[in-house]
């Protein structure tokens, strides 16, 4: 599991954009939906807002 901050905040859109790249064509999938995250069981930590 991997945090890389506020969804809206530009540096953090550049890391997950980055880790998206370097995880293409692996086994790993990239899950950026909380509900669909849910349905897989996994425990959800959802962001607090400012």
């Amino acid at each position: 599991m991997v945090f890389v901050g506020y969804t809206d905040a530009e540096n953090a859109k550049q890391r997950f954009g980055g880790i998206k790249k370097e995880l293409e064509g692996s086994k790993v999938e990239v899950i950026d939906d909380y509900k669909r995250a849910e349905s897989f069981g996994l425990p959800i930590i959802k962001p607090m807002g400012p």
